[in-house]
């Protein structure tokens, strides 16, 4: 993988972040509104692949109780994104990180965590990256805490519709790694990793909420 050349989904790289950060801005109402029904007062929670931050600050903005921890593998965001955080007292200091890899360490120094998020990433990553996701917060969460997954996904095999199916054979096309993930499959994870699912949720545009909690 590192030494393989990046493909992006829709074509160049800039195309591609257009396309995600204004995806991101539409849905960030939908998974507050939806994630905030679980959460507690106060936590601190960790994202992963926070791009240009449209969901962090404005969780942070919903919670000011709450400590945000953004970490991103693309260097030109973390740059955007630390200095859009540098003045918002609940968000920390973005972190490099890539979370296909086994080596946490720049982030266990914060754990444990009440919340870890994950958005619109696992589809576009490799299947390392879920499968970490689902290790780590097995280790980093505390009791109780919650694993928050949003994604276009399939569910036993099948696709919502055939929006869906077009874009899973896209992404594949892409890189033979990246792709709808199964709902059962997270599940079935979640289950290995001491994890339970407390919901699936329908979510705008084709895509699914999961909230998983630990045990």
């Amino acid at each position: 993988m590192k030494n393989q050349e990046t493909r992006y989904p829709f074509g160049d790289k800039e195309t591609y972040k257009q396309r995600y950060t204004s995806a991101a801005e539409r849905s960030k109402y939908s998974i507050f509104d939806m994630l905030s029904k679980y959460l507690p007062e106060e936590g601190t929670a960790l994202e992963i692949a926070s791009g240009l931050g449209q969901h962090i600050t404005y969780f942070a903005e919903k919670l000011p109780r709450w400590k945000f921890v953004p970490t991103d593998v693309d260097k030109e965001n973390l740059e955007q994104l630390q200095q859009r955080v540098a003045l918002i007292s609940n968000i920390d200091e973005p972190i490099w990180l890539d979370a296909t890899q086994e080596d946490w360490s720049v982030v266990e120094k914060k754990a444990p965590f009440d919340l870890m998020i994950a958005i619109n990433c696992i589809h576009v990553s490799p299947k390392a990256l879920h499968l970490q996701l689902f290790q780590k917060s097995k280790d980093l969460l505390n009791p109780g805490g919650f694993l928050f997954i949003y994604a276009a996904c399939k569910v036993d095999g099948q696709y919502a519709n055939e929006s869906n199916k077009n874009f899973d054979e896209m992404l594949q096309s892409t890189h033979p790694e990246y792709g709808l993930r199964d709902v059962k499959d997270l599940q079935r994870l979640a289950r290995e990793n001491q994890l339970e699912c407390v919901t699936v949720s329908e979510m705008p545009a084709s895509n699914t909420a999961l909230l998983f909690r630990k045990q």
